[in-house]
C-alpha cells in the first residue's frame, strides 16, 4: 500500500486510486529568462489501475469531444489518511487515453485532462480560451 495514498475523483465516475500523477504550470520567457506570456496549465496526467468490472467510462469520455467534467486529486497524509491537499479542477476535456497490459502490473489507464480552470490550495488559476470545437 502506498504511503500516501492518493485519489481521483470525476463527476459521474467510480473513484480510482491513482499509482502516479503529475500537474503542472509554465510560462513562455524571453532569451534573457523575463516572462513573455500568461501563466498556461499543463494539464493534469494520471495514471490509475484499471478496474475489473470491463467499465469504459475514460474511453468513453475520450471519444465525447464536447464532454468536459469536474473533479479532484486527493493527496493523503500519513498521519492517519488525513486529507493532506486536494487539487481541483474545472470544465476539464480528456486528451490523450491509453490502456496498457503488463503482466506484471495488470491492466493501467493512463490520461491526461486539460482543464479551464485549477485549484491546489490558496492558489488557483482559470484561462480564457478562444474559440475552437468546444
Amino acid at each position: 500500500m502506498a504511503q500516501r495514498p492518493v485519489t481521483i475523483e470525476i463527476s459521474g465516475f467510480k473513484k480510482r486510486d491513482v499509482i502516479s500523477v503529475r500537474y503542472s504550470f509554465s510560462r513562455a520567457v524571453d532569451n534573457d529568462g523575463q516572462p513573455t506570456s500568461k501563466v498556461a496549465i499543463d494539464g493534469i496526467h494520471v495514471k490509475v489501475k484499471a478496474l475489473e468490472d470491463g467499465n469504459t467510462e475514460f474511453s468513453e469520455w475520450m471519444c465525447d469531444p464536447f464532454e468536459y467534467k469536474e473533479g479532484k486529486v486527493v493527496f493523503q497524509s500519513t498521519d492517519k489518511f488525513k486529507k493532506m491537499k486536494e487539487l481541483e479542477f474545472k470544465r476539464g476535456y480528456l486528451i490523450f487515453y491509453q490502456e496498457t497490459y503488463d503482466e506484471g502490473a495488470g491492466v493501467i489507464e493512463e490520461f491526461e485532462i486539460s482543464p479551464q480552470e485549477i485549484k491546489v490550495g490558496g492558489a488557483s488559476l482559470k484561462v480564457v480560451w478562444g474559440e475552437g470545437i468546444v
